[in-house]
């Protein structure tokens, strides 16, 4: 049983999901990755896999388009997160993207892709990588699976991506009611 209830911010984690949907006028889109009509989902989790900032999109746009306006909806002060470990895949292997994080206050942990070029000198600091941290990404990846586990969120029924939005957000305080609240004062309830 866990006993540390508290927001682990010294760690923060990205990534993107596709929700499955029918072809829908409100943010739906062909994902080719996938081969699926759906909805991209790009959420960012603290250390424990708590939802902290949400972006939701057209299927068909990648993880790297969402990921300067997701940094950017975080409610949470930059003091506190300054220092903080920024976790993400290959995907997220940008320049721009890893300057962004970093003027917001993070450390950027994203490994390099094969093909990523640039001025190594003058670029060095943001293109660290530490691997044996970077495997504690896996919040991020436990925490998509919870917000897929809602039937709700399975497969995307709603006609109006608001009703969809809804949902997402009642995920998030469902999963942050069973994360921080002990296990006694939840199912008394």
């Amino acid at each position: 049983m866990r006993t540390n209830k508290l927001l682990q911010l010294k760690q923060i984690n990205i990534d993107g999901s596709l929700m499955p949907s029918f072809a829908f006028k409100d943010k739906t889109g062909y994902s080719g990755k996938h081969r699926k009509t759906g909805v991209k989902v790009s959420l960012i989790m603290e250390g424990n896999g708590i939802p902290i900032a949400l972006v939701a999109a057209k299927g068909n746009i990648a993880d790297i388009t969402l990921a300067n306006k997701t940094v950017d909806n975080i409610r949470l002060s930059q003091a506190a997160l300054r220092g903080s470990l920024f976790n993400g895949d290959k995907g997220f292997d940008c320049l721009a993207f890893r300057v962004h994080a970093a003027n917001f206050g993070l450390l950027p942990n994203i490994p390099r892709r094969g093909c990523t070029t640039g001025d190594k000198d003058k670029t060095f600091i943001y293109y660290l990588y530490d691997k044996l941290k970077g495997k504690k990404r896996f919040v991020v990846e436990r925490s998509n699976a919870w917000m897929k586990s809602f039937k709700r969120l399975r497969m995307r029924f709603d006609y109006k991506s608001s009703s969809f939005e809804a949902f997402l957000y009642l995920a998030i305080i469902v999963i942050c009611v069973r994360r921080l609240l002990p296990p006694a004062i939840v199912t008394s309830s």
